[in-house]
């Protein structure tokens, strides 16, 4: 499926490949999108072709890069709303993902029910499946796979890890390392997670 958006006097397009499993019926049957720039599920995927489900693997790379910090502003997105704006590369990604609901929403012919779509990803990916699922309430589930420090894990349960000798990722490295956050989260409360909520 090809999604095409314009704002203004700009437009985009990106494709994503949608793979109904062999013997689906042919109404609309649910879809698993696994945010992956690297080009594959990972999860097992026959779980969900034996139980009539649709994936599609959406590379979120193209839409948002996360290339390290250089890369910041890098991507469909950014060519849509320009290389200066603020949002994240995991916001983004959500966008894309949002856009994709919206095309499936405007094409029946994908048999694909837009009231059963899930998300998923693995560690940095699973951070950006986790966000696309709390900014779009059509998003009915979320699989977030070892999201770690910034998806499921909190930032204060990392920094105690941390301060106790554990290898783990804190706020202020991981804000430096991608651009998976807002430039000024880093800025802002890299050294203050004990006053994040």
């Amino acid at each position: 499926m090809t999604v095409g958006v314009n704002e203004g006097s700009k437009s985009v397009s990106f494709s994503v490949d949608i793979n109904r499993p062999a013997g689906a019926p042919s109404a609309p049957i649910p879809l698993l999108i696994s945010l992956h720039g690297f080009g594959s599920l990972t999860l097992d995927a026959s779980v969900f072709s034996q139980s009539g489900v649709a994936t599609a693997i959406f590379n979120n790379n193209d839409m948002g890069a996360q290339g390290g910090g250089g890369t910041r502003g890098t991507g469909i997105f950014y060519d849509l709303y320009g290389e200066d704006h603020p949002a994240s590369s995991m916001i983004a990604w959500a966008w894309g993902i949002s856009r994709i609901i919206d095309a499936l929403e405007k094409t029946p012919a994908a048999n694909i029910d837009p009231r059963r779509i899930a998300v998923t990803g693995c560690s940095r990916d699973g951070k950006g499946a986790l966000t696309a699922g709390a900014f779009d309430e059509r998003i009915v589930l979320t699989i977030p796979q070892e999201s770690g420090a910034g998806g499921s894990a909190s930032w204060r349960v990392s920094l105690a890890g941390k301060d106790a000798g554990e290898n783990v990722q804190t706020l202020s490295h991981a804000t430096g390392e991608q651009p998976w956050f807002r430039e000024s989260f880093g800025a802002n409360f890299g050294n203050k997670v004990t006053t994040l909520q």
